[in-house]
């Protein structure tokens, strides 16, 4: 729009096709300690075309020292026939010449993998997984040639797709849930 007032957007369009005759045994997930992954054979014949489209949109705003980029993020999930809008929240504040204090978050959503959300092997009408992202740092510029990133993050997971049925491994719910959290330096 103008030097202060930039608009940024763009699209992610995934489009496969897959058909499959399978005798597959059922996988183990992680955060599964003792499941024996040869004791349930799945047999299917399966056939799907995927489409996922996502969009997103940015508009970054420039206030003096000061950059404010609130954004959103759409994803379609044509399988369940349903969209999810991640909003997201980027700030910089230019401290000195060289240093940047800098804070974002957002909300991330992903589709769960077809072993997990389609018949036979899964469970029809899962939601996206979904996580919460919070990250804080600085960035310092010593030379053109040598900067420092510094940033801590915090993420919190919740509808993560889990087994919910200990005796039937096709049966999955959006019941998980977890944190990670941790820091980072780039040099």
């Amino acid at each position: 729009l103008n030097e202060n007032h930039t608009l940024k957007g763009g699209a992610d369009l995934i489009l496969d096709s897959v058909q499959m005759e399978s005798s597959l045994w059922s996988q183990k997930k992680e955060g599964e300690f003792f499941r024996n992954p040869f004791e349930d054979e799945i047999n299917a014949d399966f056939e799907e075309s995927f489409f996922t489209p996502s969009i997103y949109l940015m508009d970054q705003m420039t206030f003096g020292k000061l950059v404010v980029v609130p954004g959103c993020n759409i994803l379609y999930d044509r399988h369940n026939g349903s969209a999810y809008a991640d909003p997201r929240l980027t700030i910089k504040y230019k401290l000195k010449e060289r240093m940047t204090l800098k804070m974002a978050t957002g909300l991330y959503s992903k589709l769960p993998p077809p072993d997990e959300n389609y018949e036979p092997w899964g469970t029809e009408n899962l939601r996206p997984e979904r996580s919460i992202h919070l990250v804080a740092g600085v960035e310092h510029r010593f030379s053109d040639a040598l900067s420092m990133d510094l940033q801590g993050y915090y993420k919190d997971f919740f509808d993560s797709v889990v087994r919910i049925d200990e005796n039937d491994p096709t049966a999955y719910g959006n019941e998980g849930e977890g944190r990670a959290y941790g820091g980072e330096l780039f040099l």
